[in-house]
Protein backbone atom coordinates (compact mmCIF):
# COMPACT_ATOMS: atom_id res chain seq x y z
CA UNK A 1 0.00 0.00 0.00
CA UNK A 2 1.15 3.44 -1.17
CA UNK A 3 1.61 5.68 1.72
CA UNK A 4 -0.97 8.30 1.87
CA UNK A 5 0.72 11.84 0.97
CA UNK A 6 -1.05 13.28 4.28
CA UNK A 7 0.91 10.52 6.25
CA UNK A 8 3.92 12.46 6.79
CA UNK A 9 3.22 16.02 6.07
CA UNK A 10 4.61 17.33 9.72
CA UNK A 11 7.96 15.75 8.11
CA UNK A 12 10.42 18.63 7.95
CA UNK A 13 14.38 19.31 8.86
CA UNK A 14 12.84 21.03 11.43
CA UNK A 15 10.19 19.23 13.01
CA UNK A 16 11.93 16.30 13.14
CA UNK A 17 14.69 18.00 15.27
CA UNK A 18 13.11 16.24 18.73
CA UNK A 19 16.03 17.71 21.39
CA UNK A 20 17.95 14.28 22.28
CA UNK A 21 17.50 13.36 25.46
CA UNK A 22 19.84 12.04 28.16
CA UNK A 23 20.91 8.88 27.54
CA UNK A 24 20.39 6.14 29.64
CA UNK A 25 23.01 3.72 29.54
CA UNK A 26 24.10 0.72 31.15
CA UNK A 27 27.31 0.29 32.54
CA UNK A 28 28.14 -2.53 30.36
CA UNK A 29 31.05 -1.28 28.12
CA UNK A 30 29.58 -3.53 25.15
CA UNK A 31 26.37 -1.51 25.13
CA UNK A 32 27.86 1.54 24.97
CA UNK A 33 29.93 0.72 22.11
CA UNK A 34 26.56 -0.46 20.68
CA UNK A 35 25.21 2.59 21.08
CA UNK A 36 27.75 4.58 19.89
CA UNK A 37 27.57 2.72 16.43
CA UNK A 38 24.29 3.71 16.12
CA UNK A 39 25.27 7.00 15.78
CA UNK A 40 23.20 8.28 18.71
CA UNK A 41 24.81 11.00 21.54
CA UNK A 42 25.81 14.61 21.36
CA UNK A 43 25.07 17.19 18.99
CA UNK A 44 22.21 14.89 17.36
CA UNK A 45 19.58 17.42 17.87
CA UNK A 46 20.27 18.26 14.51
CA UNK A 47 19.83 15.60 12.71
CA UNK A 48 17.31 13.97 11.56
CA UNK A 49 17.30 10.25 12.73
CA UNK A 50 16.14 7.55 11.28
CA UNK A 51 16.22 3.17 12.84
CA UNK A 52 15.32 0.83 10.29
CA UNK A 53 14.02 -2.05 12.10
CA UNK A 54 13.78 -5.88 10.67
CA UNK A 55 13.45 -9.39 12.62
CA UNK A 56 17.06 -10.00 12.86
CA UNK A 57 19.19 -7.44 12.02
CA UNK A 58 21.62 -9.33 9.89
CA UNK A 59 19.70 -9.20 6.60
CA UNK A 60 17.31 -6.36 5.42
CA UNK A 61 17.47 -3.92 8.32
CA UNK A 62 21.39 -3.34 8.14
CA UNK A 63 21.21 -3.45 4.47
CA UNK A 64 18.52 -0.57 4.44
CA UNK A 65 21.24 1.36 7.10
CA UNK A 66 23.91 0.69 4.94
CA UNK A 67 22.23 1.72 1.35
CA UNK A 68 20.66 4.65 2.67
CA UNK A 69 23.99 6.53 4.06
CA UNK A 70 25.45 5.25 1.08
CA UNK A 71 22.47 7.21 -0.79
CA UNK A 72 23.20 10.56 1.53
CA UNK A 73 27.32 10.25 0.91
CA UNK A 74 26.56 10.46 -2.63
CA UNK A 75 24.30 13.43 -2.04
CA UNK A 76 26.44 15.15 0.36
CA UNK A 77 23.57 14.74 2.60
CA UNK A 78 25.23 12.08 5.39
CA UNK A 79 25.66 15.72 7.82
CA UNK A 80 22.11 16.10 8.12
CA UNK A 81 21.20 12.65 8.97
CA UNK A 82 21.96 9.70 11.52
CA UNK A 83 21.27 6.37 10.61
CA UNK A 84 20.79 3.14 12.45
CA UNK A 85 19.41 -0.18 12.18
CA UNK A 86 18.15 -2.88 14.81
CA UNK A 87 16.38 -5.99 15.62
CA UNK A 88 12.87 -6.72 16.93
CA UNK A 89 14.55 -9.98 18.32
CA UNK A 90 17.55 -11.22 20.03
CA UNK A 91 18.32 -14.48 18.22
CA UNK A 92 21.73 -13.09 16.48
CA UNK A 93 22.59 -11.17 19.71
CA UNK A 94 24.57 -13.75 22.12
CA UNK A 95 26.15 -12.56 25.39
CA UNK A 96 25.72 -9.24 24.69
CA UNK A 97 27.20 -9.32 20.99
CA UNK A 98 25.30 -9.42 17.86
CA UNK A 99 26.25 -11.10 14.88
CA UNK A 100 27.43 -9.87 11.44
CA UNK A 101 25.92 -8.95 8.29
CA UNK A 102 24.76 -12.49 6.91
CA UNK A 103 27.18 -13.79 4.43
CA UNK A 104 25.14 -13.67 1.61
CA UNK A 105 22.98 -10.27 2.05
CA UNK A 106 27.06 -9.25 2.95
CA UNK A 107 28.11 -10.33 -1.01
CA UNK A 108 25.29 -8.64 -2.50
CA UNK A 109 26.41 -5.43 -0.69
CA UNK A 110 30.06 -5.71 -1.32
CA UNK A 111 28.69 -6.51 -5.15
CA UNK A 112 27.58 -2.93 -5.13
CA UNK A 113 30.40 -1.52 -3.54
CA UNK A 114 28.94 -1.03 -0.15
CA UNK A 115 30.88 -2.18 2.64
CA UNK A 116 29.65 -4.47 5.76
CA UNK A 117 32.41 -4.33 8.38
CA UNK A 118 31.95 -3.35 11.90
CA UNK A 119 28.15 -3.55 11.78
CA UNK A 120 26.64 -6.04 14.08
CA UNK A 121 23.42 -6.79 14.95
CA UNK A 122 21.55 -4.53 17.88
CA UNK A 123 17.78 -4.95 19.73
CA UNK A 124 15.18 -2.56 19.17
CA UNK A 125 14.71 -0.96 23.28
CA UNK A 126 11.53 0.91 24.19
CA UNK A 127 14.29 3.82 25.13
CA UNK A 128 14.87 4.03 21.06
CA UNK A 129 11.56 5.91 21.05
CA UNK A 130 12.97 9.04 22.10
CA UNK A 131 16.72 8.65 20.00
CA UNK A 132 15.04 8.19 16.75
CA UNK A 133 12.84 10.65 14.80
CA UNK A 134 11.41 7.36 12.43
CA UNK A 135 11.24 3.95 12.56
CA UNK A 136 11.26 2.22 9.36
CA UNK A 137 10.28 -1.51 9.22
CA UNK A 138 10.37 -4.21 6.55
CA UNK A 139 6.96 -5.99 7.10
CA UNK A 140 3.80 -6.19 9.19
CA UNK A 141 5.33 -8.45 10.98
CA UNK A 142 8.55 -6.38 11.85
CA UNK A 143 5.71 -3.09 12.49
CA UNK A 144 3.56 -4.96 15.18
CA UNK A 145 6.75 -5.82 17.30
CA UNK A 146 7.98 -2.29 16.91
CA UNK A 147 4.68 -1.37 18.21
CA UNK A 148 5.03 -3.43 21.18
CA UNK A 149 8.66 -2.40 21.91
CA UNK A 150 8.04 1.46 21.43
CA UNK A 151 4.54 2.26 22.50
CA UNK A 152 2.77 5.14 22.19
CA UNK A 153 6.13 7.32 22.32
CA UNK A 154 6.56 6.52 18.96
CA UNK A 155 2.94 5.91 17.62
CA UNK A 156 3.05 8.45 13.93
CA UNK A 157 6.65 7.76 13.79
CA UNK A 158 6.33 3.84 12.39
CA UNK A 159 6.21 2.83 8.61
CA UNK A 160 7.17 0.13 6.31
CA UNK A 161 9.88 0.96 3.61
CA UNK A 162 8.28 -0.09 0.73
CA UNK A 163 5.03 2.21 2.12
CA UNK A 164 7.48 5.36 0.58
CA UNK A 165 7.23 3.46 -2.92
CA UNK A 166 4.48 3.24 -6.04
CA UNK A 167 4.16 -0.24 -5.10
CA UNK A 168 3.70 -0.40 -1.44
CA UNK A 169 4.37 -3.98 0.09
CA UNK A 170 6.93 -6.11 2.26
CA UNK A 171 10.69 -6.79 1.85
CA UNK A 172 10.59 -10.51 1.85
CA UNK A 173 12.64 -12.12 4.40
CA UNK A 174 15.58 -13.35 2.14
CA UNK A 175 16.15 -15.64 5.42
CA UNK A 176 13.67 -17.40 3.84
CA UNK A 177 13.44 -16.54 0.18
CA UNK A 178 17.25 -17.42 -0.59
CA UNK A 179 16.92 -14.33 -3.01
CA UNK A 180 19.01 -12.04 -1.07
CA UNK A 181 19.44 -9.95 -4.79
CA UNK A 182 15.73 -8.80 -5.24
CA UNK A 183 15.63 -7.99 -1.42
CA UNK A 184 18.72 -5.52 -2.27
CA UNK A 185 16.57 -4.15 -5.17
CA UNK A 186 13.28 -3.71 -2.91
CA UNK A 187 15.56 -2.46 -0.24
CA UNK A 188 17.47 -0.10 -2.57
CA UNK A 189 14.19 1.19 -4.07
CA UNK A 190 12.64 2.18 -1.12
CA UNK A 191 16.01 3.75 0.30
CA UNK A 192 15.79 5.69 -2.64
CA UNK A 193 11.77 6.93 -2.37
CA UNK A 194 12.08 7.48 1.67
CA UNK A 195 15.11 9.81 0.73
CA UNK A 196 13.05 11.27 -1.75
CA UNK A 197 9.99 11.87 0.34
CA UNK A 198 11.93 13.49 3.01
CA UNK A 199 13.78 15.72 0.61
CA UNK A 200 10.74 17.04 -0.93
CA UNK A 201 9.29 17.52 2.68
CA UNK A 202 12.03 19.33 4.69
CA UNK A 203 13.18 21.26 2.10
CA UNK A 204 16.92 20.03 2.36
CA UNK A 205 18.57 19.98 -1.72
Amino acid sequence: MKIKETALAPVSRQSLYYKCLPTVMSHSAEKKETQEYRGVGKGDENLIRILFVCHGNICRSPSAELIFKDLLAKKALSHLYTVASAATSDEEIWNGCGNPVYPPMAAVLCAHGISVEGKRAVQLVGADAEKYDLFIGMDEANLRNMRHILGRRAEGRMYKLMDFTPRGGDVSDPWYTRRFDIAYEDIREGCEALLAHLTEKSGVV
